[in-house]
Order: C-alpha cells, then sequence, then structure tokens
C-alpha cells in the first residue's frame, strides 16, 4: 500500500496542493467553459462548489499529521480555505466572472461538509488505535 511507504499526512499533503490548484483553475476559468461542468441541482445550488471545498477542507486537515493536530490549527485552516474562498470571490470580476454571495455560501458549507466528515474519520482511526492496543 502506498501510505506504507508515503507517510499519509504527506499523500494528504499533494492532493490538498492538487485540489488547491484545480479550484483555482476553475474559479478563473472563462464561464462558458465552465458551465458544462456545473453540478446544479434545479436552478440554485452548485454542488461542484460544496464537493471541492469539502474535498479541499479534508485533505487539508488529513495532511497534517495527527500528533501535531491542534484545535488551533484546524480553527487556522478552516479559517484560511474560508478566507481563500472569499478572495476567489472578490476577484473572479477580474477574469470576467461575477463575485456571488451564493457561491461563497456554498464553499462554507462545502468547508463544514468536509470537517464534518474529517471528524468522522478521526474519532475512526482513534477507536481504531485503541482497538488495537
Amino acid at each position: 500500500m502506498l501510505t506504507q511507504v508515503i507517510p499519509e499526512h504527506i499523500v494528504f499533503r499533494i492532493v490538498s496542493v492538487f485540489l488547491l490548484l484545480g479550484v483555482l483553475a476553475m474559479s478563473f476559468m472563462p464561464l462558458d467553459s465552465v458551465d458544462p461542468l456545473r453540478l446544479n441541482i434545479g436552478n440554485s445550488v452548485d454542488i461542484g462548489h460544496i464537493v471541492a471545498y469539502a474535498l479541499l477542507a479534508g485533505a487539508t486537515m488529513l495532511s497534517v499529521p495527527r500528533q501535531a493536530l491542534t484545535l488551533w490549527r484546524g480553527v487556522g485552516i478552516v479559517f484560511t480555505i474560508s478566507l481563500l474562498g472569499l478572495a476567489i470571490e472578490l476577484l473572479q470580476p477580474l477574469a470576467g466572472r461575477t463575485t456571488s454571495v451564493v457561491d461563497f455560501t456554498e464553499n462554507e458549507v462545502g468547508i463544514v461538509c468536509g470537517m464534518t466528515i474529517f471528524c468522522g474519520y478521526l474519532i475512526f482511526r482513534m477507536i481504531q488505535d485503541k482497538g488495537q492496543q
């Protein structure tokens, strides 16, 4: 298995970088080239924002070694990703796109989803580690 050769947090650090690059690329692409890729529910919710930011938040949290993970480090990661989403939304008009409060809200929902999944995974790993002792 790959994580036996490379530590798990390093794998997730690499994944986080690629996810970040993907989010940045999609955020500043011309809207007509992004529209076919949108995952909308009805006319309002774009699932793509939620999924992208959930994956980015979860992978970034997993990129920190468990022994180095603290509450404040987690808060810092969430705050940083949240600021990234805000900065992207504010800078999108420079790329011919529009700033959207709805998109920013979807980004935040994605961060919460990613953190929820991460916490569940962390609890699962802690229970699994206790069972092996």
